[in-house]
């Protein structure tokens, strides 16, 4: 230091008037440090350290929030095709009695299969996920035995009862994987809320901490003053540098937050934050995208001429009950209309975060699943009616007539019997695709 030098030419003049003896600078300097200046020195190493912790802490959670997304999303997307198969594969064996097509049946059997070896390969450490797939293996267990035992005697009447019996089968399955998915989408919201409440967490300890690494800092120049100028210029070169530090991570995490808020606002799913009586705070840029609505415009007004009016009723109870319970909300449906004038059906989810201060609404995350449930009534259509003509099936008749005579009674139902004389003649003389022809003529005059 400059100072050294000075110190070192100082003299003393003794009694005698003899020459001064040097004065030894390192001890002079070490007089000069008090013990408020060593526990400042301390206090600022201290909050150094910490502040190093804290910005790893948040690379941390930054890493682990993109890892739960990227795993749930691929899990969650095994998950809707394991359930596409499960309905193809009911649809086939529905057909059966009718199409004797139990090659197709063996086929879906097969895909079926795969996608779920697949989905236990990505879940292998999830118990939730290997629980689910013990029962829907025991189920499909006896989907095989009834596939084989059609194949064994493949008779219109065996078809028909082991058509039925599996029917309670696909039912377990189709519920089993829906309640998985709902379980695997509510864990994924719950673990990233509770990431990014600990990534504001640290944010906040950041700021507060580097104040005070600035303060003790600032302290500590005045303490020391002109005789340390050099030190504090070294030492304030390194709290520079930490503060350097720090603004590259507030900046990663400010990047951070806007890969989220972007993932978010170019989501499929329509996002909405409500107040605890209903009133929408705030809408994600999907509603756009999805209902064809400015999110603006839809902002501080329950207009619910938006929502079908059998579901008005559904969806207000919905929204109290997800106010009046913590935690997430188990998924609704139902239709909103589009700005084209069409009706959606959507699926929703709430979870209820009004004691979180960096959010004090209910989160309402909505998807559209028409296309969903245009394949699932395409499913029922098929299940109950001929694929040629159209017309009812036989399963669809005994329904009916069951129906009828659990109502009016056996006296008070007739059944009209339409033959089509020499069927067979045109079949054997003009071929089976005439006879066709002439199945949906039939059906269409009726």
């Amino acid at each position: 230091m400059a100072v050294l030098p000075r110190l070192g030419r100082l003299r003393r003049t003794g009694a005698g008037g003899s020459r001064p003896a040097p004065v030894d600078p390192g001890r002079v300097l070490r007089r000069r440090r008090s013990p408020l200046q060593l526990a400042l020195g301390g206090t600022l190493i201290a909050l150094i350290l910490v502040v190093e912790a804290l910005i790893l802490r948040a690379y941390v959670d930054v890493s682990r929030s993109t890892d739960i997304f990227r795993q749930v999303s691929y899990k969650t997307g095994f998950l809707v095709n394991v359930r596409h198969e499960t309905a193809l594969l009911n649809a086939k064996v529905e057909e059966l009695p009718s199409s004797r097509d139990l090659k197709g049946a063996k086929v879906r059997q097969g895909l079926l299969a795969q996608q779920l070896g697949q989905l236990e390969g990505l879940s292998e450490d999830d118990p939730l996920v290997e629980a689910t797939l013990l029962k829907v293996k025991a189920d499909l267990r006896q989907v095989d035995q009834a596939i084989a035992s059609a194949e064994a005697r493949p008779t219109e009447a065996n078809l028909r009862a082991e058509a039925a019996g599996m029917r309670p089968v696909f039912r377990r399955l189709n519920l089993a994987l829906k309640e998985l998915y709902d379980k695997e989408e509510q864990a994924f919201f719950g673990a990233l809320t509770g990431t990014l409440n600990a990534r504001a967490s640290s944010e906040r300890l950041l700021v507060g901490f580097s104040s005070l690494v600035l303060l003790v800092g600032v302290a500590l120049a005045l303490s020391l003053r002109q005789r340390v100028r050099s030190d504090f210029a070294r030492a304030w070169r390194a709290l520079t540098a930490e503060v350097d530090e720090r603004k590259a991570a507030e900046a990663a995490l400010r990047a951070s937050e806007e890969r989220f808020r972007s993932l978010v606002q170019n989501s499929s799913d329509v996002i909405t934050i409500l107040d605890a009586d209903g009133t929408p705070r705030w809408h994600s840029e999907s509603m756009r995208r999805v209902f064809g609505y400015d999110p603006e415009q839809l902002l501080h007004s329950k207009d619910w001429t938006l929502v079908h009016p059998d579901d008005r009723d559904r969806l207000a109870g919905f929204v109290a009950e997800a106010a009046s319970r913590p935690g997430v909300t188990p998924a609704i449906t139902w239709r909103m209309r589009h700005r084209d004038g069409t009706w959606l059906h959507t699926e929703s989810v709430a979870a209820n975060l009004l004691d979180d201060p960096n959010v004090g609404g209910l989160v309402l995350n909505t998807r559209d699943v028409s296309e969903r449930k245009q394949l699932e009534d395409q499913l029922v259509h098929q299940a109950f009616h001929d694929g040629l003509t159209g017309l009812a099936n036989r399963t669809r008749f005994t329904e009916r007539v069951e129906q009828a005579l659990a109502t009016i009674g056996p006296t008070n139902v007739a059944v009209l019997f339409v033959d089509l004389d020499d069927f067979k003649h045109v079949n054997d003389s003009l071929g089976h695709a005439s006879g066709d022809q002439l199945l949906v003529a039939a059906a269409g005059s009726s």
